[in-house]
């Protein structure tokens, strides 16, 4: 009974952690602006709906809504996919590249749009005010 009490608390905190963002996303972010983590939870939203349904992670924030925009027609997650299963060193590298190269465009022409808040992104960017990220 102890062994079964302990598995089962092992796997709540284990699962109780966020999912990190694409490793293309997270790299991107913390190339760009000096993060230690960045989550998925920064583009999608967390948590449960009004029927307790946990949200899709096609449901995005106010801030991955603004980010897919400018990543629109590219096809980003799939060929994510398939860098990561691309047995050729070389062309996953630069699948990689290729993709973190978007990502950053796609970060830089952002920067001057406002938040809700009225804040540009740029600025809540800078200041590690996105959800989900740790400033080092």
């Amino acid at each position: 009974m102890k062994y079964l009490a302990s598995l089962v608390a092992l796997l709540l905190i284990a699962s109780a952690s966020p999912a990190q963002a694409h490793i293309i996303f997270k790299k991107a972010f913390q190339k760009e602006y000096g993060y230690k983590t960045v989550s998925c939870y920064s583009c999608h939203k967390q948590g449960k709906d009004k029927d307790g349904k946990t949200y899709s992670k096609k449901l995005r924030n106010e801030f991955g809504d603004t980010i897919a925009e400018q990543l629109k027609g590219k096809e980003i997650t799939k060929r994510v996919k398939e860098a990561k299963t691309n047995k050729d060193a070389a062309a996953k590298t630069a699948a990689y590249k290729e993709i973190n190269a978007e990502v950053l465009e796609a970060i830089k022409k952002i920067s001057d749009k406002k938040s809700a808040d009225g804040e540009t992104w740029g600025d809540r960017l800078k200041a590690g005010k996105i959800d989900k990220v740790k400033m080092k």
